[in-house]
């Protein structure tokens, strides 16, 4: 069989038809039937487009060799253990403010995946009553009563963790407060330690991970941020302004670590059950419950999203707030 348009030969495959101009003057010209080659769909690409019986053959990466593009089986994110990166649980888990709300809610749900936990937290029987429930329900767990803000403590916790687990999969920065700002008292102090224990227990929890997921390959770094973040609360603005700072700082670091296989998730979530809303005194529209608040995000983080916000209202209004002029913000109070 040889092509209509240029003569040349072609191999006998399965074919489709198609219409085609000749190459008669335009004023004559006539439409007729010729057989194309059927384009076949091309193998499923694995990151440098090998296919999957060639990934499995493929040696291990030695020591030294330059990483691939992201996806390739051959790329240092792959090591040393393959199926962090094939499977959507976390096998290693850290968590600050697990004694309670989303952060409790977290590790019993990690538990149930069988996940070794690292379960941070400043009251000490909570944190053991939550280590006992993950434990009957199969994980692993190991306790430390510390406060984020105790960045030396947490350092050793931390490298306690990760001498026992062999590294980290997911690290997730829960551990915050919240509060009205109360001005009118003229004092400074619960203002500041809000935003130490928001913003800076963060950097407290993930810097000190970033070298261990760099040796080993890659992992997931997750900080609980809020959609309070998005504008300034009335009321709340020293709350707002540290949800605000974790958002973009999550944001500069997810641009900076991706280069070494290294996830970075900021988690907005609207109003959920918990201590910190129990005592608000307005309306919370689009509650939720804390078991479900931690079901979605743990279906979240299996995409490593770089930012989730929920539920889709709160997301909507999160995008509406941040563009909406200040004047039309003023008469919203």
């Amino acid at each position: 069989m040889r092509c209509a348009s240029c003569g040349s030969r072609i191999a006998p495959r399965p074919w489709r038809t198609s219409w085609r101009s000749s190459r008669e003057p335009s004023s004559f010209r006539i439409q007729r039937r010729v057989a194309t080659p059927r384009r076949r769909p091309p193998p499923p690409r694995l990151g440098c487009g090998r296919i999957p019986h060639q990934r499995r053959a493929l040696p291990a990466l030695e020591p030294g060799d330059l990483p691939h593009r992201p996806g390739c089986p051959r790329s240092r994110r792959a090591l040393p253990d393959e199926r962090r990166f094939v499977s959507t649980e976390a096998q290693r888990v850290f968590i600050t403010g697990a004694t309670s709300g989303i952060g409790r809610a977290l590790a019993e749900g990690y538990a149930r995946e069988g996940a070794l936990l690292g379960l941070v937290g400043r009251r000490e029987e909570r944190l053991q009553e939550v280590a006992a429930t993950c434990r009957a329900r199969g994980a692993g767990t190991r306790c430390y009563a510390v406060d984020v803000t105790d960045r030396e403590a947490l350092r050793a916790a931390i490298d306690d963790f990760v001498a026992a687990a062999g590294g980290a999969d997911l690290v997730i920065a829960n551990a915050g407060r919240g509060g009205p700002d109360r001005l009118s008292g003229g004092d400074p102090a619960p203002l500041a330690n809000l935003m130490e224990v928001n913003v800076v227990g963060v950097l407290n929890t993930l810097v000190p991970f970033v070298p261990v997921l760099r040796a080993q390959g890659g992992g997931h770094l997750v900080a609980i941020a809020s959609v309070a973040g998005s504008r300034a609360l009335p009321g709340h603005a020293a709350y707002s302004a540290s949800k605000a700072a974790v958002r973009t700082l999550l944001e500069g670091f997810g641009w900076a670590l991706e280069r070494y296989g290294i996830a970075v998730t900021c988690v907005n979530p609207g109003f959920v059950v918990s201590e910190m809303t129990a005592s608000n005194d307005f309306p919370m529209p689009f509650l939720l419950e804390t078991e479900e608040a931690a079901r979605r995000i743990r279906r979240a983080l299996r995409r490593r999203p770089r930012v989730y916000t929920f539920p889709l209202p709160m997301r909507v209004v999160s995008w509406t707030l941040r563009w909406l002029p200040a004047f039309v913000v003023r008469r919203l109070r």
